[in-house]
């Protein structure tokens, strides 16, 4: 074998070395994404089970709100009458101590 042919057949080994090397590697990687994979489907799992939970937890919540609303409309009302009496009072007063 002639020195070209040495130095060729060197470089080829080296290659196949760093090949051999590559594909332990991508093995590595087709673990990660095996694994990856399996913890995405279980987030997902988890997921979905607690939007299902908010779900359930709004429709709970919804008549406490709806009935907020009304007491806070009612409580509105009741302030707008007592100020309203308070000035007719106040007007029917102050009339009281200019006629007499």
């Amino acid at each position: 074998m002639n020195e070209f042919q040495t130095w060729l057949a060197k470089r080829l080994d080296e290659l196949g070395e760093k090949m051999d090397g590559m594909n332990v590697h991508m093995g590595r990687i087709d673990q990660t994404l095996v694994k990856n994979a399996s913890d995405i489907e279980h987030h997902i799992r988890r997921t979905d089970a607690l939007e299902a939970i908010v779900q359930t937890v709004e429709a709970d919540v919804e008549p406490i709100k709806t009935h907020v609303d009304r007491i806070q409309t009612v409580s509105k009302f009741v302030v707008w009458v007592g100020g309203a009496i308070a000035a007719v009072l106040g007007l029917a007063a102050t009339i009281k101590g200019l006629l007499g």
